[in-house]
Order: structure tokens, then sequence, then C-alpha cells
């Protein structure tokens, strides 16, 4: 009688032990058992950090010390929840009770990441689907990261990813392998406030126009500029476009279309096993694709010279896996700086990055590579959530471009170089 109870008393404290869900809360490419262990995960800054410090470059990894600055005050913090509404979310709890994770130094191999540690999503039963989003604030400003002073400050969040805790495995199980890179900036004014900013302006405007006539000359001009100024801020503040850029078809605001890549033709000169109209992944047919990487191009204008665009910031990332169930999509990358608004024309690149870090340059183009054509026009300004999607790609081929005419033409003339000099050698010999 006595084991028995002792043994329902074991099996209850165990129960209750694992009736939490726990995930492994850390984004360091040097964490063992990634799924893909070549996907970027790191936090980088976005264009509009920038405008916290101009030492921030856009693209660089966040670090505690970046540029010699104390940044010490960023914190990462892991919410779960369902739905879209990242406010309604619930904060996991730390080791310590922590508000958050601190990010390494500058001089870190693994900079861009915070200092990992299992967290506790409370109300999660292990075996359970939940939805989870890395937040980052200056804690400096507020221990909330969704207070109006933390949204003062460098801020970011992660997209929403699916995670079930495990309710055994290796370590790895773990592991948020759903977790993509993201961006942190100073976060621009909601399309509410932009809307009351502007009723705040016209209620102004028509009292000017009331007051004239009461009004000196001299106040009328001051308020004018002072008019002029607020606009010229709402201007700075949306300068910079910013483009959610995915192509899977489960991604939530984009019409249903296809817009997968796939291998073209001539892909077969690469390997034999790419299959043409074979959808991409970093896995096909057993091969290594994780060097592929994908990125959004933009141009002022509406140019067919690639020499005219220029590779937007945040965009680049890689492809799926052949056993996703959007294989031939890349990873999706919010909050990409693509262009001053609205004169931004955009079209989709794939390229091997082994050869080049710029997509548009020769030695990109002489390996794997391919892009969306036409280029659409980005539109995402006032408009609703999904307005900077990118509704207007289609689904493309990448392979091995064939030379230009240029090209043809001068190996055709070092050819009959060549042949010249050659006879001319032989005539010399004989």
């Amino acid at each position: 009688m006595t084991k028995s109870l002792l043994l329902l008393l074991t099996l209850g404290t165990l129960t209750s032990a694992r009736a939490q869900g726990t995930v492994f809360f850390g984004n360091a490419s040097t964490t063992s058992g990634w799924g893909n262990p070549f996907l970027d995960r790191n936090v980088r800054f976005g264009p509009s950090a920038a405008a916290y410090n101009p030492l921030l470059i856009a693209g660089d990894n966040v670090s505690s010390n970046y540029a010699g600055l104390d940044l010490s005050g960023l914190r990462a913090a892991l919410y779960y929840g369902s739905g879209s509404d990242l406010a309604s979310f619930t904060k996991a709890i730390l080791p310590n009770s922590a508000i958050g994770r601190t990010f390494k130094a500058s001089t870190s191999t693994t900079a861009g990441s915070w200092f990992g540690a299992e967290a506790t999503l409370q109300t999660v039963a292990w075996g359970v689907h939940t939805s989870l989003a890395v937040v980052i604030w200056d804690s400096s400003l507020s221990t909330d990261p969704f207070s109006a002073e933390a949204k003062t400050g460098l801020w970011g969040a992660s997209s929403i990813f699916s995670y079930v805790p495990p309710i055994a495995g290796p370590p790895s199980s773990w592991l948020m392998e759903n977790y993509e890179s993201f961006t942190i900036g100073i976060p621009e004014p909601s399309v509410p406030a932009l809307f009351g900013l502007a009723a705040v302006i016209a209620w102004w405007r028509r009292e000017l126009t009331k007051r004239k006539q009461r009004a000196s000359g001299a106040a009328v001009v001051l308020k004018s500029l002072l008019l002029l100024l607020t606009l010229g801020t709402l201007s700075s503040a949306r300068a910079q476009g910013i483009l959610f850029f995915a192509n899977a078809s489960t991604t939530t605001g984009l019409t249903p279309a296809d817009r997968t890549v796939r291998w073209a033709n001539n892909a077969t000169s690469y390997n034999p096993s790419l299959q043409p109209g074979g959808l991409v992944s970093s896995n096909y047919a057993g091969l290594d694709f994780s060097f592929l990487r994908a990125a959004a191009c933009y141009s002022a204008t509406a140019t067919t010279n690639l020499a005219d665009f220029t590779v937007a910031v945040g965009t680049v990332t890689t492809f799926r896996q052949s056993t996703s169930t959007t294989v031939g999509s890349w990873f999706n990358k919010a909050d990409s700086n693509v262009s001053a608004y609205p004169d931004a024309y955009v079209f989709a690149v794939v390229w091997d990055i082994r050869l080049s870090s710029d997509p548009l340059s020769p030695e990109a183009q002489a390996g794997l590579w391919g892009k969306s054509d036409p280029f659409w026009q980005y539109t995402g300004f006032l408009g609703p959530p999904d307005s900077g999607h990118p509704q207007d790609l289609r689904s493309f081929t990448i392979g091995i471009p064939e030379p230009s005419a240029p090209a043809l033409f001068g190996l055709a003339a070092v050819i009959a170089w060549w042949r010249r000099e050659t006879s001319r050698k032989r005539i010399r010999q004989d």
C-alpha cells in the first residue's frame, strides 16, 4: 500500500513538472542540432536603426557593444500564443525570472545572437502546438517591450513561428527550428497614428484659415513654417518603404497564385539530377543547395538595366527543404527596406552566394541564377497590413544563364585571334 502511494505521488510530480512545455530560447548558429545549420538566424540592424545612431549599419549583426556603443540594455524575450496579434501573446518565463536575455559582444563568433537559455511556456503542455515570437527592445527605456516608451528606442519582433514542446527526444528537439532572422530599428508611426496626425494637420490648417484675418503676417508665416516642418518629419518617417519578402503559398496576406521557384531547362548543365520544372529546395535530390540565396532588388524607375537595381537590405534568405509543405519557396523576410515611397520597382533574384555576395554581379550570373520577370511596383504605404506583400510576384526558374551577345562576340573574336596565331606559328615552323 505504501509503495503504491509513493508511486502515485512520483507519477503525479512528474506529470506536474512536465505539464509546462519548454523550449531552448537561443539563436546561435553554433548550437548543436539545427536541422538547417546554414539558415540565417541572426538579429541585425534594420534601415531605420541609423535614426538611433548613424553608426548602426543596416544588415550588421546586433551586439552589446557594436561600433563601441553601449547597447547592453538590449534584451531578447520570448512570447507565445495563438493568432497573429503579438500584443495578445504571453511572455515565456526565463531563468531567475529575467525580463530578457542579453546580446553577445561584437567580438563573439556568434555576434547577432543572444545568450541562450531554457524558457518555460507555462500554459502550454508538451505535445501541444503553439506559436512563438521573439521581441527585442531597450530595457533601459522600459521593462515592458510593448509600452510606448519601449517603442521609442531600438525595437523589433520576429515573424510568428510554430513550435510543439516535445514529450521526449534529443536536445535538438527543443530548438526553435522555425525561427528566422529579423531586424531591429526605430519603429515607424502606426497607421492610426499617421491618420491621427493628418487629422490634426487638417484641423490646424482650418484654424489658420479662420485666423488669417486676425493674425499678424509674421504669426501666419511662423505657423506655416511649423506646418511644413511637421509634414517634412512625416515624409522623413516614411522615406523607407518596407517589403514583406515572401513567396510561400501559406503566407498570410498573399493572394493565391503560383510564386514558386523551379529549375529551368538548362539547370541540367549544372547537374543532370535537376529536373526541369522541379521545385527548388535546399536539399533537392539529396544534393546540397544550402548556398542558394533569394533576395529582392529594387529601382526607382521602370528599367531593364540590372545595373540600376539595388539589393534590398534585409531580404537575403535561404530556401526551404524538399520535405516542406511549401517547397519551392524561401524563408520569409519581414521589414526589408526597398526604397523611398512610392517609386520602387522590385524583382526577386536567386543565386549561388559562394560565387559572389552580389546577385547582380557577372560572377553570380556564371552559376545557378534566375530572377522574376517582370518586376512589380511596390505600393506598401498607408494601406492594409498586406500592402507590403509582393502580390504581383509570379513563379520563375533558375538555371545556368546563357552568355550575352557581347560575350559571345568577344569569345568569337578570341577564337579567331587564336586560330590566326596558330596558323602563323605553323608557317614559321615550316
